[in-house]
């Protein structure tokens, strides 16, 4: 198990956080932190991923 990490991005009134969770010794992780609400349709993040980076969406 490695390092207790805790990401944080500014929002309009306070940070947006995670929840701490352990950095892997090797190999990464992928992070999403938003200040935009998911729509209530939309899919669990997580699933079928095409092996890219996500593509940018402007609202």
């Amino acid at each position: 198990m490695g390092t207790l990490v805790k990401a944080s991005i500014p929002g309009e009134a306070q940070p947006i956080e995670s929840s701490q969770f352990p950095m892997p010794q090797s190999g990464g992780i992928r992070l999403m932190l938003s200040t935009k609400p998911m729509a209530g349709d939309a899919p669990m993040m997580g699933g079928g991923a095409a092996g890219g980076p996500p593509m940018a969406r402007t609202a």
